[in-house]
């Protein structure tokens, strides 16, 4: 019996930066095994690497990056142009 789900090749999440951590299950799920998922700002500014930086954003970008690289589900890579851009391939 064939499935109605619909998967994508690629995702792109240009989300508000406090919902990339609980995006990921719902990406996962909607994303086709050898899909792409991309993701801008995962650098927000240096603002990550700022430990005093407790915003909701700056913690919504550190806590998707450390649910998405832990996740073996994925392969990871960050590119550090501009504002950092996460490219995942999903296996």
């Amino acid at each position: 019996m064939a499935s109605n789900r619909v998967l994508f090749d690629i995702i792109f999440n240009d989300i508000d930066k406090e919902a990339y951590p609980e995006s990921l299950e719902p990406i996962k799920m909607k994303l086709r095994s050898g899909g792409l998922l991309i993701i801008d700002n995962m650098l927000w500014s240096g603002r990550v690497f700022d430990e005093k930086d407790v915003s909701p954003a700056t913690e919504g970008v550190r806590e998707f990056t450390r649910r998405i690289i832990a996740d073996k589900d994925w392969i990871v890579s960050l590119a550090p142009m501009r504002d950092g851009m996460i490219i995942a391939y999903k296996k």
